[in-house]
Order: C-alpha cells, then sequence, then structure tokens
C-alpha cells in the first residue's frame, strides 16, 4: 500500500492544480528541413498516427521543455514558467520516499502530465494525489530485468549481493522466445530474431536483478547496482593493476570497445573496401570459481552488500566506484585521472589541505609496515603526481614511469583493501583521517 501523508497530497494537488492556469496556446514555428546524405529508412505522416498526439518541447540544452497538444484545431500546451513549476512538482513528489522508492522521475512526469491533460479536457475528476496512487497500484509489480554483460563467461552461475549472474544458454534463449503465441506469419520473423540474439549475446553472462516498482523505476534500480557490483569485479581484473590493460565490463552499453574503423583505395586495384580493428583484444572475463571465490569473500564485497552502511562506508562506497573507473580506460593520464581523485575523496578531510603531502603520507602510514615501505610509497605517489602532470604537457610514458604507475596502481588497491577490511572501525571519514594521523605522529 502506498502511503502519502495528508499534509503532503494536500500540497501536491494544490500545485497540481495550479498548472491548469498555465495551459496556454502554443504557436510552433516548424524548423527547416536540412538537406544531409544520410540513409531515410522510412518516413512518418499524420495520417500513421492513431490517437491523442503528445509532444514534449526540447530546449537549447535539450533539457524538457514542456509538452503540447492539440484541441479544437489549436496548439495548447505548458511550456516557459509553466514548465519551470511543472518540474518543481515532478521534484516535490520525488522527495517522496515512499514514492521515489518505487517509481521514477520519468514516471512522476509522464503521470502529471497524463492527470493534466485528462483534467484540462474535463474527463479526470480525482485528484493528482488520488491519480498517482492508483496509477502507481496498477503499475508497480515484481519485475526481474536481464542485462547482458559482454565479454563474460563463467563456470558456474552465481550471486553477488543481490545481482544474480547466469549464462545465456541457447536452450535459454529459444524458451523464451517460443513461449508466445505461434502465428504462422510471424515464424519466420521470430526465427530471425532468436538467431540474431543467439548471434549478439549467447555464451555471455546475464545479470538479473528483481524488484517491486513500476517498469522504468527497476531498471533504473537494476543498472545502478549492477554498476556497483561491476566496479567491484573490475577491481579484482587484470586491468586494475596493469596500466595498459582495459575492462570489458561496462555498465551503461553494450561492449565499451574502441574500433578503429576505416576504408581503403587500392589505387593499382581500384578496390574499395571497408576494414576495421579492435584497439582492445583482451577484454574478455572468465568467472572461474576460485575468482568468484576471492571476490565474494573480499572487504570490499562485503562492504556493497552491507545493508544499513554508516557515513564512512557510504563515503568509502562512493571513492570505490570512482576509483573502479579508471579500469574501463585506455588513455594512462584518465586511469590516473580517477585513482588519484578515488584516493583524494577518503582520504582529504577538505578542498583546503595540501594534496600531495598528505595524501602520500597517509597511504604510506595506512599500508606501509616500516619506514623503508613508507618512503617508497610515499616517493611513488608524488612520483605518480608528476607523471600526470607532465603528460598533459606532454603526453608520452617512459619506460620508468610505467613501472612507477604499476607499483601504484598496486599500491591503490592495497589502499582500498585496507579501508574496507577496517570500514566497521569508524563512523566518519574524518574519524579514519584522526586514525591514520594518529598512527603517523606515534
Amino acid at each position: 500500500m502506498i502511503e502519502i501523508h495528508q499534509s503532503a497530497r494536500d500540497s501536491i494537488n494544490l500545485n497540481a492544480e495550479s498548472l491548469l492556469a498555465e495551459f496556454k496556446e502554443v504557436e510552433i514555428m516548424p524548423n527547416p528541413q536540412r538537406k544531409t546524405e544520410h540513409y531515410i529508412s522510412g518516413n512518418i505522416t499524420r495520417k500513421d498516427i492513431i490517437g491523442d498526439v503528445i509532444i514534449d518541447l526540447i530546449g537549447n540544452h535539450n533539457e524538457f521543455a514542456g509538452f503540447i497538444i492539440e484541441r479544437s484545431g489549436k496548439t495548447v500546451g505548458i511550456c516557459d514558467e509553466g514548465c519551470i513549476k511543472y518540474k518543481k512538482i515532478c521534484d516535490q513528489i520525488n522527495k517522496i520516499r515512499d514514492v521515489s522508492n518505487i517509481a521514477s522521475i520519468h514516471f512522476i512526469s509522464d503521470t502529471l502530465k497524463a492527470w493534466l491533460i485528462l483534467k484540462y479536457d474535463g474527463a479526470e475528476q480525482s485528484t493528482f494525489s488520488e491519480y498517482l496512487i492508483k496509477y502507481l497500484t496498477d503499475k508497480c509489480k515484481k519485475y526481474n530485468i536481464y542485462i547482458p554483460i559482454p565479454f563474460t563467461s563463467s563456470e558456474v552461475d552465481f550471486a553477488i549481493g543481490n545481482m544474480v549472474f547466469t549464462t545465456i544458454t541457447e536452450d535459454f534463449i529459444e524458451s523464451y522466445y517460443n513461449k508466445s503465441e505461434e502465428i504462422d506469419s510471424l515464424v519466420n520473423n521470430r526465427r530471425l530474431c532468436i538467431n540474431k540474439v543467439k548471434k549478439e549475446y549467447q555464451g555471455y553472462l546475464f545479470g538479473i536483478f528483481e524488484a517491486f516498482a513500476e517498469p522504468t523505476k527497476v531498471k533504473e534500480l537494476a543498472y545502478a547496482y549492477l554498476a556497483d557490483v561491476l566496479a567491484i569485479i573490475r577491481l579484482f581484473e587484470p586491468a586494475n593493476m596493469d596500466p595498459e590493460r582495459t575492462s570489458g565490463l561496462y555498465e551503461y552499453g553494450w561492449k565499451n570497445q574502441e574500433k578503429e574503423i576505416y576504408f581503403e583505395y587500392d589505387q593499382n586495384t581500384e578496390l574499395f573496401r571497408e576494414a576495421n580493428k579492435l584497439r582492445d583484444d583482451i577484454m574478455h572475463i572468465h568467472f572461474k570459481v576460485e575468482l568468484i571465490d576471492i571476490i565474494k569473500n573480499s572487504s570490499i564485497c562485503k562492504l556493497l552488500e552491507k545493508a544499513n552502511k554508516n557515513d564512512f562506508q557510504i563515503d568509502l562506497m562512493n571513492s570505490i566506484r570512482i576509483y573502479s573507473k579508471s579500469t574501463l580506460k585506455k588513455d594512462i593520464y584518465d586511469k590516473l585521472l580517477y585513482i588519484l581523485v578515488g584516493l583524494e575523496s577518503i582520504l582529504l578531510r577538505n578542498d583546503s589541505e595540501p594534496i600531495q603531502q598528505n595524501l602520500s603520507d597517509r597511504i604510506a602510514f595506512a599500508c606501509g609496515k616500516n619506514i623503508t615501505e613508507r618512503k617508497s610509497i610515499v616517493s611513488i605517489v608524488k612520483k605518480v603526481y608528476s607523471i600526470r602532470s607532465g603528460f598533459i604537457h606532454h603526453g608520452n610514458t617512459s619506460f620508468e614511469e610505467y613501472q612507477s604507475i604499476e607499483q601504484f596502481m598496486k599500491i591503490a588497491f592495497n589502499m582500498f583493501l585496507s579501508l574496507a577490511n577496517n570500514s566497521e572501525s569508524f563512523k566518519t571519514k574524518l574519524e579514519c583521517i584522526d586514525a591514520i594521523e594518529k598512527i603517523k605522529y606515534s
């Protein structure tokens, strides 16, 4: 049952009702058609459109700028100041936890838009809060989201937290696509679709996530959780220790691979052909049982799975998210940027602290076992800052610098592992920093 406090309902209803006065006639100036050589696969005309047409307006910065509909030969809608009020109401509703836990901001916006149009037409009697609760009750169910993860394979199915990983098998694809009713005219099309899915996904892993919410919110929750899980897994990949390696475990898109695509023309033979080459040719990760056990038993994985995190654990998890993005970057400067920002975000008190000395000292005293190790860590961290600065100006890396970066990547991983190992010992980031400072001055 979705509960919204009565005072919040009253405020939402009052603000939503006030939006009805923002409907106004809108003059739309059609954009002049651009002549290009792009391939056009088809055209949609007005006679092809069935039902009501609701057009979202897009601003100069690709932001939502209102919507329009046609009524009695006129174009009316909410835009300009009315759109600002509209967005504020959506944000107000999104701050109600019982709603935001199960509904995306897009769902809230679309529901408000639908209610306003019905009200404008005189076809809806309920208040907006009643309409929203009814619509949420209808749409919210338990859904499973299956997200394919490229460049993966596994010896066994496994789970990390609330994400289950299973292989996309031929039987799985066949069974799911053949559940729909057989229609003779669609059989051939279905077979083409099945074969396409097999070619693209078969043998890789699915990340499966289950939640109770409306469909768009479940998708958002699934991708957010998968991003965290993959951020943890990437830390145990070669890409987290080798400056020249890149991980293929990219959470927000299918296949994070860079290609060189070009056309060749041979003047002697007059042949013209397309050519392409992968820039990253070692992106596949195979999950052996031993690797799965290492990841699942790590303190970093346990931090992810912890239900009620304190402030320090939340800050540490945020830092790990930043740090892990370094594994997705091919450029060494980009890698160093994400590693250093991740470390700085958890080991510096504030923006005004001297960065290099404090960061290198805190890593050294947290990870170094003796004076020799600590001096070496300080030297390597400072060296990396120097390399990063030099790379901005010169854009190349010597073999000696490469070795320093490789050492630094291992130091960074040990630092985050140490922080995760001790995450139960501190309530805040400042408590952790104070504890390291105590070791330094003891």
